[in-house]
């Protein structure tokens, strides 16, 4: 066996929220070069579009990031459904890169999903991220911060991301999804309100990977566990 050091949820510059990098690139790329032990794997992240990771693979076409063996695009949302905490759940797509069009084939599975507000449609694309950031805040607003405004109020369905994955052969051959098991934002969250559970079982259900960094859910979910051992 081969231990190898992954990072599937990693932001880069310009994540449109949350960023901690800023525009200091060569400083995010310095960190992953001189990480020990090496990571060899990294699922670059945005909210709700690709663009971070298409400049990281730019950057690694470039011959930065050599010891970096695959990186893939990691897409996450926030559900509508909320925890306990009053957050969103947090849900990941994780696709495959190995297609020479994913790039493509992403952004239009990505424009298959909607939010509406105050009557109108917005899609999971930049241009409408910015359109709705802008009616968020009655147009008073430029167009880059108003993308992270409507990446921040955009949430999906989990109805949405069904039909997404029945619609597009493509994505259900090439996409897992993860979801968070932590009761800030994820499903444990959801754990207090017995009118939940059902919801809670479909969302664990519809997910390929649980992320979380506690010991106990993981034994959990491999099965080593009871639900008891959580509480």
């Amino acid at each position: 066996s081969h231990w190898r050091r992954w990072n599937p949820h990693l932001h880069a510059p310009g994540t449109l929220t949350n960023d901690g990098f800023g525009d200091d690139w060569d400083g995010f790329l310095k960190a992953i070069e001189s990480a020990s032990p090496v990571v060899e794997v990294l699922g670059i992240t945005d909210y709700l579009t690709i663009e971070c990771y298409k400049a990281v693979k730019a950057q690694k076409d470039a011959g930065r990031l050599p010891k970096v063996k695959l990186i893939f695009p990691n897409v996450e949302f926030r559900m509508t459904v909320a925890t306990d905490k009053l957050k969103g759940i947090n849900l990941h797509l994780l696709f495959c890169p190995d297609d020479a069009d994913h790039v493509d084939r992403i952004e239009r599975a990505l424009s298959s999903l909607a939010f509406e507000y105050k009557s109108s449609q917005y899609r999971c694309n930049l241009a409408e991220l910015a359109l709705l950031g802008k009616a968020h805040h009655n147009g008073a607003i430029e167009a880059g911060p108003a993308r992270s405004v409507g990446a921040n109020q955009f949430k999906v369905e989990l109805t949405d991301l069904r039909k997404m994955f029945r619609n597009d052969k493509w994505v259900t051959e090439n996409c897992l999804v993860a979801v968070a098991a932590s009761n800030n934002d994820g499903t444990a969250g959801l754990q207090y309100d017995a009118s939940f559970a059902a919801l809670r079982q479909e969302i664990e259900t519809f997910a390929h990977v649980i992320f979380s960094s506690n010991a106990k859910t993981r034994d959990f979910w491999l099965g080593k566990s009871s639900s008891d051992d959580l509480k």
